[in-house]
């Protein structure tokens, strides 16, 4: 596992493996806290550039993960280019690689580029190179899957909060066959107040709050809760309402985007060829032309501020 700890800009991103994030997954279920769970984006660390209290959910949450190439494609491109600096201040040691750090030695093993490069080449070329990677994101739609199959075999349950009505349901169908002992519940905006919460934050009694969690206490199941509002509006969600989470017995909260849209099949998932060379971007441009403004962040804004970060 690698971490961006080097790179704050990556807002402490941890970059796990499958089977890592797997068991950080079954680790979150046998506590007796909450883990929230940010699955970022490049969106995401271009909104934390000016919305500080944004930024301050996301960096209280206790685990992010890279839910996008973007993200893999800068840690890539900052490692090469850490790699160079250390290349050009100790020209002596072979090809620079015993100067550098044991993390960035995997990093200049491999594609090398010509000293006198600008910033701007070295990020093209990065880019066109991370196409061919083999990386994979941790995306929100794998992440429901593995949560979901995580918590049936602990014989527990999860919300559905958030999306359409018609996407909720669908997610809570195609999820109900593919994990038939798992216990699924949508949360939406006539849900009364006795569940352990509502959308948009809709308060309770004490003794209405008391009382369910004394029933989910019996139940001594594992709860996870996927929340589908959007970024930024499901990281604050879960950060405002974390100690509520927690007393009503969620181990693991998640926000998942428009996850619940592609699992119930209204929004069809880019093709895996698109998917293995990091171009969902551009099939969600081609089903929702409207979105254009956010994907010029995520392609446009998001390298170039990686680029301008401090050597």
């Amino acid at each position: 596992m690698k971490s961006s700890a080097q790179f704050p800009l990556l807002l402490n991103c941890s970059f796990f493996s499958r089977r890592e994030y797997l068991e950080k997954i079954q680790q979150a279920l046998g506590k007796d806290t909450l883990t929230h769970i940010v699955t970022l984006n490049a969106e995401m660390i271009v909104e934390a550039q000016t919305n500080q209290q944004f930024r301050d959910a996301v960096e209280r949450a206790e685990l992010k993960i890279p839910d996008g190439g973007s993200l893999l494609w800068a840690r890539e491109y900052l490692e090469e280019r850490h790699a160079q600096r250390c290349t050009h201040r100790h020209p002596g040691l072979r090809a620079g690689i015993r100067a550098c750090p044991p993390d960035w030695r995997v990093a200049m093993s491999g594609f090398r580029i010509k000293s006198g490069m600008t910033n701007y080449a070295l990020m093209i070329l990065s880019l066109i190179k991370f196409l061919f990677s083999k990386q994979q994101p941790l995306t929100g739609v794998d992440s429901i899957y593995d949560i979901c199959e995580a918590v049936q075999h602990k014989n527990g349950s999860v919300y559905l909060l958030g999306g359409t009505h018609k996407e909720a349901q669908g997610t809570a169908d195609v999820l109900q066959k593919k994990y038939p002992k798992l216990i699924i519940s949508i949360i939406h905006d006539s849900t009364p107040p006795s569940l352990p919460f509502s959308r948009g934050g809709v308060g309770f009694s004490q003794q209405q709050k008391l009382i369910q969690l004394t029933k989910l206490v019996k139940l001594k199941a594992p709860i996870a809760l996927f929340v589908a509002l959007g970024s930024p509006k499901q990281t604050l969600y879960i950060e405002q309402h974390r100690k509520m989470l927690e007393e009503a017995g969620i181990r693991i909260a998640i926000g998942v985007g428009g996850a619940f849209a592609m699992i119930s099949g209204i929004l069809p998932r880019a093709p895996k060829f698109m998917r293995r060379h990091h171009l969902e971007w551009l099939w969600r441009l081609i089903l929702e032309p409207k979105r254009i403004k956010r994907i010029w962040n995520a392609v446009f804004v998001f390298p170039n501020i990686i680029r301008g970060y401090p050597h």
